[in-house]
């Protein structure tokens, strides 16, 4: 008679053609994961390789800068779709996040619930007294249209790359093989990982980014299945918190220009400190609030699969 424990370590479930052996469902997916990664990975490091040959004389011209910079984030947004997409056709997915006439309605949802997470933490700070206007940009004559028009679009580049990458990628892969829980938990440490590569990086910030970042777009992308939503909360929440409050951003420079430029004081540990307002535990406070509203909007609408969707199925690599 078979031992009983054993055959639960060797079995994870059964399928149509027959019972899987657990090694299928943790190996294959995380092969899977890891060729996922280093093609978007060597995707982007050709792109930053190529931006880097660029003479200095020629990438720090002006305008030109922002413009090759632009161009850039662009291609690597392109990239990642790329690398998603050869995925989806080489493993056969589910599904792919779902394209539809509504796109607009749900992407400015997503940049009013963007804006309007990132203004209310920025509001807490000031009524606690930590965030404080300076002055405003155009008062020293900075040049306000081009730098709105190009900080508009560098950061839809960037909202569509990382919830391409992120959310249509890991946790689209991910929730395949083990089910929307581990998904959202996997999908949202690698994307609180990432930032601690930014260099004014902390390891607080990182796991903040992990919990609200993380829960905020994983169930979005949960609710609707769709980019467009959590692109467009993704896109407001660093174009607000950096161009429109002068706010550092993610850890990624030591300073900000911003519309507003403000001084911020106050405790590291609410305010973010010099990784930025995303930080600190006023916006993981509010984001993780709003993200757990999606995750139980998730739930009652029945969007949380429970267990393995390709039950093993596809296992070559």
């Amino acid at each position: 008679m078979s031992n009983p424990i054993s055959k639960m370590m060797t079995t994870l479930y059964a399928t149509l053609s027959g019972v899987r052996p657990l090694w299928h469902v943790i190996v294959v997916p995380l092969g899977h994961l890891v060729l996922f990664f280093l093609s978007y990975s060597l995707i982007a490091i050709a792109i930053y390789e190529g931006w880097k040959s660029i003479p200095d004389g020629i990438r720090n011209y002006g305008y030109l800068k922002d413009g090759i910079e632009l161009t850039a984030a662009i291609l690597s947004s392109l990239g990642a779709i790329y690398t998603v997409f050869i995925f989806w056709k080489k493993y056969s997915w589910s599904q792919s996040p779902a394209l539809d006439s509504a796109w607009l309605k749900e992407l400015f949802m997503g940049v009013a619930i963007g804006a309007g997470i990132l203004s209310l933490v920025i509001g807490i700070m000031a009524v606690l007294g930590f965030y404080r206007i300076d002055h405003f940009i155009w008062e020293t004559d900075y040049p306000i249209a081009p730098f709105l028009i190009g900080n508009l679009l560098s950061f839809l580049a960037v909202g569509i790359s990382e919830e391409v990458l992120f959310r249509a990628g890991f946790f689209h892969l991910i929730e395949d093989y083990w089910g929307s829980w581990a998904a959202l938990a996997i999908s949202s440490l690698f994307f609180g990982l990432v930032h601690l590569g930014n260099p004014e990086a902390t390891l607080f910030g990182a796991v903040a980014i992990t919990i609200e970042a993380g829960i905020l777009l994983g169930a979005a992308y949960m609710i609707t299945r769709k980019l467009w939503l959590v692109i467009g909360i993704h896109w407001a929440w660093n174009f607000f918190q950096g161009p429109v409050f002068g706010c550092i951003i993610s850890g990624s420079s030591s300073t900000q220009t911003g519309i507003i430029q403000p001084v911020i004081t106050g405790p590291d540990l609410l305010t973010g400190g010099q990784f930025g307002p995303e930080g600190g535990l006023i916006a993981v406070v509010v984001a993780t609030g709003t993200g757990i509203y999606f995750l139980v909007k998730a739930i009652k609408q029945g969007k949380v699969v429970t267990g393995p969707k390709k039950a093993g199925e596809n296992e070559s690599f």
